[in-house]
């Protein structure tokens, strides 16, 4: 299999830190061929920053969350492997050959991860980040910290748009019922940014509301003795 990759960036007013996010993508050692950005209906310079960058897809769409963004990025994505980073988080420069190395070492595996470490956003206040607490370094079952052979998701089907900011989590626990086989590595591969407008301090994922849309759809599947 050729080891072609793509990277989708969902990305909803993400002006301040998309271009970190970008870099860390084209900083890469082992090469990405396909960045796609997709602007979920931003009301700032998302759009016009992402057509900045030389080699970079960038599709817009009216705000229908990160799930669905994700989705249109599966649409035209052509890699063999699929990776899906925060628009404000970090690949750190090896972290696509980490995953190659893994997924070439165990070739029964469709999805490698790996470790994760946090860092505040330096553009915050002092006030504003003492509210934040970086945990330490670990394993990470995250999106951003995974690359996935394509043949996954054609096995499991893309995310569900009704699990609004968890569309990972709920396609996690599908492809876990799929019988898709997930490899945790040793190497820290995704740099966490910590700041107000993050997804998980964001409005309607407070209180853990998202993760509850996901584990509902879990359920509801389950009662139904089906998978979407």
């Amino acid at each position: 299999m050729l080891e072609t990759i793509s990277v989708i960036i969902p990305a909803y007013n993400a002006a301040r830190t998309l271009r970190e996010t970008l870099d860390s993508v084209r900083a890469q050692t082992s090469p990405v061929h396909d960045i796609i950005v997709v602007d979920d209906g931003s009301t700032d310079n998302t759009a016009s920053l992402a057509q900045s960058f030389a080699g970079v897809t960038m599709v817009r769409q009216s705000n229908a969350g990160p799930a669905a963004a994700v989705n249109a990025g599966l649409q035209i994505a052509q890699g063999a492997y699929i990776g899906v980073l925060d628009a404000d988080d970090l690949w750190l420069p090896d972290s696509v050959a980490c995953h190659l190395q893994q997924l070439q070492a165990q070739p029964h595996l469709d999805v490698s991860l790996g470790w994760v470490t946090e860092f505040i956003c330096p553009s915050m206040s002092a006030a504003d980040a003492a509210s934040f607490r970086p945990r330490a370094d670990q394993a990470a079952w995250l999106a951003g910290a995974s690359l996935i052979k394509r043949e996954a998701f054609e096995r499991v089907g893309r995310y569900d748009p009704a699990a609004k900011g968890y569309g990972w989590i709920d396609w996690v626990d599908r492809a876990r019922s799929a019988g898709i086989q997930f490899g945790m590595g040793r190497e820290i591969v995704l740099k966490r940014r910590l700041h107000k407008g993050s997804l998980s301090t964001s409005t309607g994922t407070k209180g853990g509301q998202g993760i509850l849309s996901a584990v509902r759809l879990a359920l509801a599947r389950r009662r139904q003795g089906e998978t979407p």
